[in-house]
């Protein structure tokens, strides 16, 4: 019975020692990846920044020369891909800051409803325009807490999204109203036909769902800040199909 006792005892040792070896390893690599994220964050700040005064001088460069050829289709497009690279840089910026605040926001309690109005409103000149059919079903006198700017943009990210892919004249979704500690956003509109497994990568960043759309332009970045402004308002946004012609974005924001 000793020696068994023994035998058990060594073996108890033996995986002991084997799990704080696997947690040191495990603790190398977390901390591994944290650099790893610090880096990127750092890289993708540094690089948006820089890239700033070199546009900014392209653009100007460009208005210049656009005084004496004010019908060159070279110096509109030089134009038009500076615009395009001024967006993407915005963009990377408010990603790093928002990688940089970590979810620490000045947070203020502001009329939730309001906003989500002005932001649809600004979009029926753009339905009417292309033919699309747009509703919206708002609960009036919400109010959340956080920040207002970042909710707004989510407001302007979602809805461009929808106009953006929504297949022809389709129809175009958007609802805001509460649900217990929560106010609730879900934008959807017709599609062409999408794998559903996709829905998943729709927030990485760089990602497109058609990226061989030349009418289609954009860097992937939109979804991506969608959800950085999610998290910073300890909510949750998820996208799923509705059949095989139709997407749903559901977000989901904390009023406290």
């Amino acid at each position: 019975l000793g020696k068994s006792f023994n035998t058990m005892s060594d073996e108890l040792k033996e995986k002991i020692s084997e799990l704080k070896t696997a947690n040191y390893e495990l603790q190398k690599d977390i901390k591994k990846k944290e650099q790893i994220e610090t880096m990127r964050t750092e890289f993708i700040g540094n690089v948006s920044h820089e890239l700033k005064t070199p546009i900014t001088v392209i653009r100007a460069d460009a208005d210049i020369l656009q005084m004496d050829n004010p019908d060159n289709e070279w110096i509109e497009d030089i134009k038009k891909q500076a615009e395009n690279l001024t967006a993407m840089t915005n963009s990377l910026v408010s990603l790093a800051r928002m990688d940089e605040r970590n979810g620490h926001i000045k947070r203020v309690v502001f009329p939730v409803s309001d906003l989500a109005e002005e932001a649809v409103h600004s979009y029926n000149a753009l339905a009417l325009d292309s033919g699309k059919h747009f509703t919206y079903d708002i609960t009036p006198d919400l109010t959340c807490c956080g920040d207002a700017s970042s909710v707004r943009q989510l407001f302007t990210i979602l809805l461009d999204n929808a106009f953006k892919y929504s297949s022809g004249k389709g129809n175009i979704d958007f609802k805001l109203y509460s649900s217990g500690s929560y106010i609730v956003l879900i934008v959807s509109n017709d599609v062409d036909n999408i794998d559903k497994n996709l829905t998943d990568r729709m927030f990485d960043r760089f990602y497109r769902a058609d990226s061989t759309s030349a009418k289609i332009t954009g860097y992937g970045l939109g979804l991506s800040i969608a959800k950085a402004i999610v998290s910073e308002h300890n909510g949750s946004i998820k996208a799923k199909m509705d059949g095989s012609q139709r997407i749903i974005i559901k977000a989901q924001l904390h009023i406290k």
